[in-house]
């Protein structure tokens, strides 16, 4: 059985240094190319030049590591809530923004934000700055906010690597070049998962899922110990500069509308985007579960791995919230990366069917 999850496999030969062609280099002009999306965080706090205890306005639906840089920047934060159809709730931002000089705003699993959200966070006089790391490739990311960033492995096979622009094109200070052994293990660590994963694509095989998993596990450790910004990998600039986009892009687009056209079947699954833009290009299927930690359970026993995104992180205060949990509680993501075609998709979705015909 053929395990489906989200990171990608890639081909030996792209690891060969190859010339690269005009789309690519118009796709990273203008830009800053970093090891990781935190190292971009960095840079934009430091171009910012807020001084120690400045407020920043953050959405409480995100991961521990989006707020860890400006924790350790000594900034104060002000946590904003986010509506269930993944919108900032301006209503909230508009009781806390004298608080915060400049705001955060994510660009969930590929859907950008309205960009109303974004003229009236700007009318308002916040700097912002736009997350677009699950909308790399949907059209148009990056082209609201004040910055830029994206971490780009959460959407293609890179060894490392995350873009950053400043929208006034002014640039910003160099990123370090020196490298350690923690940095090094995590670029080798994520290349033999990648290798393997494209082979247990091909020809699924039990030891290979496992070494994948094992290899990613470790880059993962690996990258918690690199203690300093650095640039993206010679060899993920190589690796980038090969990748068929488009092809990226329909493969994506497509197996998501497999899911939609059939997840509506099963009334565990309540879509959070029912449609899908001409624009977009997903990073994964949301879905509310009322039943999210038995379907989270069973899904990985078929070798469908869901993905929690994201948990309420420990650093919002309840009182934030009010009551509103389910964004937290029910909410999953199918996988539905371009090394699946959309007949992994209908097996995935039989899967789950035999799963309910059985119980």
């Amino acid at each position: 059985m053929r395990s489906i999850e989200f990171e990608s496999g890639i081909k030996l030969c792209y690891l060969l240094p190859k010339r690269p062609n005009e789309h690519h280099n118009k796709l990273i002009e203008n830009s800053v190319l970093l090891a990781r999306g935190r190292d971009a965080i960095k840079c934009i706090i430091d171009d910012m030049g807020l001084p120690k205890g400045s407020g920043i306005l953050l959405p409480t639906f995100a991961c521990e590591e989006i707020y860890a840089p400006f924790i350790d920047a000594s900034l104060k934060i002000f946590y904003y809530r986010v509506n269930e159809d993944l919108t900032p709730d301006l209503s909230h931002i508009r009781e806390i923004k004298n608080n915060g000089k400049a705001v955060l705003i994510i660009n969930y699993f590929g859907f950008l934000q309205p960009e109303y959200v974004y003229n009236q966070c700007k009318d308002w006089g916040l700097i912002v700055i736009e997350d677009g790391s699950h909308s790399f490739l949907s059209k148009d990311s990056g082209k609201h906010g004040d910055y830029y960033f994206a971490s780009m492995r959460k959407l293609l096979p890179l060894l490392d690597g995350a873009i950053l622009k400043k929208k006034d094109g002014s640039g910003f200070k160099n990123a370090t070049h020196k490298c350690s052994l923690p940095l090094l293990k995590f670029r080798l660590f994520r290349a033999l998962a990648q290798l393997i994963k494209h082979s247990e694509v091909r020809r699924p095989r039990e030891m290979k899922h496992w070494l994948v998993h094992e290899m990613f596990s470790k880059a993962e450790k690996e990258i918690r110990r690199i203690s300093f910004s650095a640039t993206m990998s010679k060899l993920s600039i190589n690796i980038l500069t090969q990748l068929e986009l488009e092809l990226i892009s329909d493969a994506r687009r497509r197996n998501y509308k497999v899911l939609g056209r059939r997840l509506g079947e099963f009334t565990d699954f309540v879509p959070v985007f029912k449609n899908l833009p001409e624009y977009v290009v997903p990073y994964g299927f949301p879905v509310f579960s009322e039943k999210r930690s038995l379907w989270v359970k069973a899904l990985d026993k078929l070798k469908i791995q869901v993905a929690l995104l994201w948990d309420l992180s420990r650093a919002v205060p309840d009182d934030v919230l009010l009551d509103n949990y389910m964004l937290y509680r029910q909410i999953m993501l199918f996988p539905v990366g371009q090394d699946y075609t959309d007949e992994d998709m209908d097996d995935l979705l039989m899967r789950i069917k035999r799963l309910g015909d059985n119980n």
